[in-house]
């Protein structure tokens, strides 16, 4: 069977197209240094790279939530070492104040320390953490703790106004981290002991002075309680800071061993790349080769 000139052309033509779309995609992949732009070009790919960036980009939403919630972890573990110096020197007051050669001016002395020391808890008690009130459960728009005063200005009673719910966030897909720490579990305990010092050391029941020393001694119980809630919650807080830790530290390994997985799946093996383009180039000029020389001889056998 004679294979006719035009039907060397007409394959050729074809190896042609097919050579140059080779060609381009090859230097297309060198330009971008991708193995691919659009979902036809690879569409199995395509499709693992989609999953890919999608895990990534959870991976970094819990990330960020999990670097906020350390922030105010960090917050809430400073402020409890703060309460617990302030608790420490109470105790210190306290067991000074039972000495008996103290005079009724001495302790007036010892109880203006610690109503200092009470103005203190309060404005921990009622802090904020960035712009939301820290220790009122979900209740973040108000002071947690409503203040009572007498005509002195002397704190007299602290009501606990928040609530207990919690709050959480999710620093995982199935993990979620509460937040929150109710002020009056944090902190009442503190304030009611701290108003009772005081007033014991003011005597302001007009106790005898043996009476007063034994109630004053018998507050240490209430103070050493309240200091030791607040080191079980700091603890518990120490706990979540590091788990947090933990879980960050998984987080950003997992996001590391994404990404190389990514760019092994989208990234263009630049050298096999080059190689590929080089053998199209070859192909394409070969095939050029082919229709110049078949459109000579058509022209030759037609003159001859």
């Amino acid at each position: 069977m004679r294979i006719s000139s035009s039907q060397i052309t007409d394959s050729a033509l074809k190896a042609l197209q097919k050579n140059t779309e080779k060609l381009e995609t090859a230097r297309q992949k060198i330009l971008d240094g991708k193995n691919f732009t659009r979902a036809s070009d690879a569409p199995t790919e395509m499709k693992k790279s989609l999953a890919v960036k999608v895990s990534l980009q959870e991976n970094s939403r819990y990330l960020k939530t999990t670097d906020d919630a350390l922030s105010v972890l960090e917050a809430r573990e400073s402020t409890f070492s703060q309460s617990q110096d302030f608790m420490l020197q109470a105790k210190e007051i306290a067991i000074s104040a039972t000495n008996g050669t103290l005079t009724p001016q001495d302790r007036n002395v010892l109880a203006g320390q610690v109503g200092n020391i009470l103005e203190g808890m309060v404005s921990i008690a009622n802090g904020k953490i960035e712009d939301s009130y820290a220790w009122g459960g979900t209740k973040t728009s108000q002071q947690p703790f409503s203040i009572s005063r007498n005509a002195q200005g002397e704190i007299i009673q602290a009501n606990y106004v928040g609530n207990q719910e919690e709050n959480k966030v999710a620093i995982s897909q199935n993990e979620k981290m509460t937040l929150s720490v109710p002020g009056d579990k944090a902190f009442s305990s503190s304030l009611d002991s701290l108003i009772q010092l005081r007033d014991l050391l003011q005597n302001k029941e007009g106790l005898p002075e043996t009476e007063q020393l034994k109630k004053i001694s018998a507050s240490l119980a209430g103070i050493n309680n309240a200091s030791d809630g607040i080191l079980d919650l700091a603890a518990k807080i120490g706990n979540s800071i590091k788990h947090l830790q933990t879980k960050q530290s998984s987080l950003q390994q997992d996001s590391s061993q994404k990404e190389v997985h990514l760019s092994q799946i989208e990234d263009a093996d630049i050298p096999t790349t080059v190689v590929q383009m080089t053998t199209a180039e070859t192909a394409y000029n070969a095939t050029l080769y082919t229709i110049s020389r078949s459109n000579t001889k058509s022209l030759l056998d037609y003159l001859g």
